[in-house]
């Protein structure tokens, strides 16, 4: 999942400064900015933790987007010019101070996931090769990560469009418009490479072909799940490590640098946290003991490694990974480039990343999750807009004075705890955590444990001498998972059977309809599918109820066959279950048939 932002309350100057062609991005003061005093995390009175109700980002919720524009560029960047047409978008939805898309130019896979519209037909990138490239214009982009925060988070719901302005050729931008575009920045040299960034359509003097990019939202992905720091894995060794890095922030001489202030008043906060200074090679090490239990922290400062791209002090960076549970980057962000993220090679035991510079959501999580092989061995605490270059030591002493409480009290601080530390010490909640959905720990025990009970004593002794225990045969309360064996569980599933075939490239489709008499309200719920196709890439599928309707899936799959398996589905959040559902999958091109063996509606109670 994904790094988070919002809009920036406070008079200092942004992390967010490009410093060149090269746009660097960082956290570098001027003479004139006003720092606030920040009190000592690790002193303050800490209030205990409490279950956790839910979290992404305490303002916000992550969503799935498509967009949807036209473009024109040589035929030679015409794959890569709806990525960059793209960032475009990024910019002004950003400037609404609401709405946060992932920096797309820099996924190397992101067009291969572009589609392009042909004769009436959408293709594959692959498809499209094939084609005269005169006719590639209408292209469309779906499961993009976006955030959106405050109350726009409250009412966001599948269906909402949103639509900014972005320029038709992304290419030529400078050399059509000039300054005319572009926002005026002091710390940036405007160029082709980085208008993006600066981009702003609603300017007088901006003479440009602009068109309105669709950016339709397709999934809102559910808040409410517990989720805890994997406490136990880091108990394993009766250890805690934590690496904070103070990299280089200002432009001039490193031995001058703002980040030194950090790097000692962030160990003056340790020493006043008790914790003991020792002797090491690198930096400052400190240590305290609790019980049987230790914490370890090493403090770097700008000399140990200057930013994400300094090739020369990797090696710096790639031992601190490898030897900490915890890792914590403050400094510039580099667009371009995620080489600190991307070159070096991630340990397999569990960790924690805190990414506090300029592109944080998507732009450095990414390399991070896929360094880690997913998020199961690690969580990522980032931001979506830029940080305050003074908010990153109050930022990383209320985060980690929260998690230490955590360590040491039998792990009662979750995550939703940790981040309002954050949110309380900043005074916002642009910073979020990734990866952390699918945690295991809690204080109460393993939340991927299910609790089974032998089913046979419910059942009749035929069903279980046949098919086995099935979703009819389980009692109310139970649901069934393989033979005689049902699981303990608040959820409810209705099911319809009903072997539809789909008419082929037929817009009218196969309609099958499920009713439900139970009147309870849906707290949350999944659809459960098992549709047997040849393409599954031609299917569109639809679900209805009452008033509202929600597009399942979209022509996703390419030529793989078949669909067996479980949805979420958010926009019935609240409705009640009673009443007809109705099941609707088109086929939208020649070729491949295909049947609805069975849906099912898997629905959980609100409380």
């Amino acid at each position: 999942m994904n790094c988070y932002s919002r809009w920036m309350f406070g008079v200092s100057l942004p992390v967010c400064l490009l410093l060149s062609s090269l746009a660097t991005v960082g956290c570098g003061p001027t003479e004139t900015d006003a720092v606030p005093e920040y009190s000592n995390p690790f002193t303050d009175p800490v209030v205990g933790g409490k279950e956790d109700t839910g979290y992404y980002n305490l303002t916000g919720v992550e969503l799935h987007i498509t967009l949807e524009a036209d473009v024109e560029a040589s035929s030679y960047r015409i794959f890569d010019a709806p990525a960059q047409l793209a960032q475009f978008a990024v910019t002004h939805l950003r400037k609404q101070e609401t709405f946060y898309i992932e920096l797309l130019a820099e996924a190397v896979d992101t067009p291969d996931r572009v589609e392009w519209l042909v004769d009436g037909e959408w293709l594959s990138k692959a498809q499209a090769e094939q084609v005269d490239r005169s006719k590639l214009r209408r292209w469309r982009l779906r499961d993009v990560n976006a955030v959106v925060l405050d109350q726009a988070a409250d009412s966001i719901a599948v269906g909402t469009v949103f639509n900014p302005q972005v320029p038709v050729r992304p290419y030529d931008v400078y050399s059509e418009a000039g300054e005319g575009c572009a926002d005026y920045n002091s710390h940036i040299s405007l160029s082709q490479s980085i208008y993006w960034y600066l981009w702003n359509p609603t300017k007088p003097a901006c003479v440009l072909e602009r068109q309105n990019m669709t950016v339709t939202v397709t999934e809102v992905l559910p808040k409410g799940f517990s989720t805890y720091p994997e406490y136990d894995r880091l108990w394993e060794d009766n250890q805690l490590t934590v690496a904070v890095f103070w990299a280089k922030l200002s432009d001039g001489d490193v031995t001058q640098d703002y980040n030194w202030d950090n790097f000692a008043r962030f160990s003056d906060w340790l020493i006043e946290g008790q914790f003991t200074e020792v002797e090491t090679d690198l930096g400052r090490r400190f240590t305290k003991q609790i019980g049987d239990k230790s914490i370890l922290v090493d403090v770097y400062g700008p000399d140990v490694f200057h930013s994400v791209a300094d090739s020369t002090r990797l090696p710096n960076w790639q031992n601190a990974v490898s030897t900490h549970e915890v890792v914590l980057y403050n400094g510039h962000s580099v667009l371009g480039t995620g080489m600190a993220f991307e070159q070096i090679t991630y340990p397999d035991f569990y960790q924690v990343f805190l990414v506090a510079s300029c592109l944080s959501y998507e732009y450095y999580v990414r390399p991070i999750v896929d360094g880690k092989g997913g998020w199961e061995n690690v969580d990522v605490i980032s931001n979506v807009e830029p940080t305050y270059f003074h908010e990153n030591r109050p930022l990383v002493g209320a985060m980690l004075a929260k998690l230490f409480w955590g360590f040491e009290h039998d792990g009662q601080a979750s995550w939703r705890d940790i981040m309002q530390a954050v949110s309380a010490k900043l005074g916002h909640s642009r910073f979020g955590v990734s990866g952390a959905r699918d945690n295991c720990f809690s204080p109460e025990g393993d939340l991927c444990e299910v609790e089974v009970k032998d089913c046979e004593d419910h059942l009749e002794e035929s069903a279980c001498a046949t098919a086995g225990c099935t979703w009819a045969e389980c009692p109310a309360h139970l649901t069934c998972d393989r033979p005689y064996i049902c699981l303990e569980t608040s959820e409810l599933r209705f099911e319809s059977t009903p072997a539809l075939a789909i008419p082929d490239n037929d817009e009218n489709g196969a309609s099958s309809t499920l009713d439900v008499t139970d009147t309870s309200t849906i707290g949350s719920l999944k659809i459960q599918l098992d549709i047997t196709h040849s393409y599954v890439g031609d299917l569109e599928i639809i679900l209805a109820h009452g008033d509202t309707s929600v597009t399942v899936r979209d022509r996703e799959g390419n030529s793989t066959d078949d669909i067996l398996g479980t949805f979420d589905v958010t926009a019935f959040d609240g409705l009640s279950l009673a009443g007809p559902w109705t099941l609707k999958v088109i086929d939208h091109a020649a070729a491949d048939e295909g049947v609805v063996n069975t849906w099912a509606l898997i629905a959980t109670p609100s409380l």
